[in-house]
């Protein structure tokens, strides 16, 4: 959390127990970062929501990797909607 917003998450993967980054990229960045490597559609209720993605090993392996997302994620953070309390 940054200012009362999402920035990004870990989490594991129920199926294969892969660890993922959450990265809360916004809808605009969504089409932009989805190809990147590592980078899939976050989907935990069946359908993906755009503007998150899940990030696995291979897109966060690196520190310089795991820096450059969770930048990303910063970046978004100033016009990000804060979550209702």
């Amino acid at each position: 959390m940054v200012d009362d917003k999402m920035l990004c998450g870990l989490l594991q993967n129920k199926e294969n127990g892969e660890d993922l980054l959450m990265a809360r990229i916004g809808q605009e960045n969504h089409e932009q970062f989805q190809d990147e490597p590592g980078a899939s559609p976050m989907n935990f209720t069946g359908r993906s929501m755009r503007g998150f993605l899940f990030v696995g090993a291979e897109g966060i392996d690196r520190d310089s990797e795991l820096e450059k997302w969770i930048e990303r994620c910063l970046a978004y953070n100033p016009i990000a909607k804060s979550s209702k309390k």
